[in-house]
């Protein structure tokens, strides 16, 4: 037996009371609802193209890629635009050329 106080289904206006959540009823309704938006989600995201391309990619790349020291070396680290105010004028004279 739970130690924690019982309350009603989260479902709007049912009176069932339940331990948490939903009902058996309604909590089979929201698990239908939810597998549907996902299935949807997942069918307009995995099309045919991602399968394929999937499978080319694969192929191409069998192991995790790896850069080179190049590719890294490239990256600029002194632009911050998300920085505002005083913290753009400090990092700024730090990382001036």
């Amino acid at each position: 037996m739970s130690s924690k106080l019982n309350r009603l289904c989260a479902y709007p206006w049912c009176s069932k009371i339940v331990e948490s959540g939903y009902c058996d009823k309604h909590a089979k309704a929201k698990r239908q609802a939810s597998d549907r938006l996902l299935g949807a989600l997942y069918s307009r995201v995995h099309n045919k193209w991602w399968q394929k391309y999937r499978v080319v990619f694969i192929q191409r790349n069998p192991l995790c890629i790896r850069f080179s020291a190049e590719d890294i070396n490239s990256i600029d680290n002194r632009s911050r635009p998300y920085l505002h105010g005083q913290e753009v004028l400090i990092f700024g004279l730090m990382n001036m050329p």
